[in-house]
């Protein structure tokens, strides 16, 4: 049995270095020059390229930073206020001149909780319990 044992770790040894070391090694390579997309486009930039580059790209963060933002649609909703608090978030809103864009909707949030009360001996005892 220690014979068997023996020789399949050596066979996953030999397998391990078969496969990590020697098969298919040599033959990645041109593989991978094969899927490269566009090799002729990649070049190597001077110095004073990436100087320039970078400063032009700077520029143009600068400009997207002043420019200003484009208005885009949302829908944006706030909730769970009690009455007294949506007074003042209604306050809080009135500077945004929204007008009929700005509704409201009523909605009654229930709460129910669910107690465990454990089996008792009789009617009488869960009653009391209960009570």
């Amino acid at each position: 049995m220690k014979t068997v044992t023996f020789l399949l770790l050596f066979a996953n040894l030999g397998f391990f270095a078969w496969i990590y070391f020697g098969a298919g090694r040599a033959s990645d390579e041109p593989q991978l020059m094969e899927q490269q997309l566009n090799p002729q486009a990649i070049r190597l930039l001077r110095a004073d390229q990436v100087a320039a580059l970078t400063t032009e790209r700077t520029k143009q963060t600068v400009e997207r930073a002043k420019s200003p933002p484009k208005a885009t649609a949302a829908c944006l909703e706030l909730g769970a206020f009690n009455p007294g608090d949506a007074s003042r978030v209604q306050q809080a809103l009135e500077p945004l001149a929204l007008g009929s864009r700005l509704t409201q909707r009523r909605a009654e949030e229930i709460a129910s909780y669910w107690v465990f009360i454990p089996p008792q001996r009789n009617r009488q005892a869960a009653n009391q319990k209960a009570a």
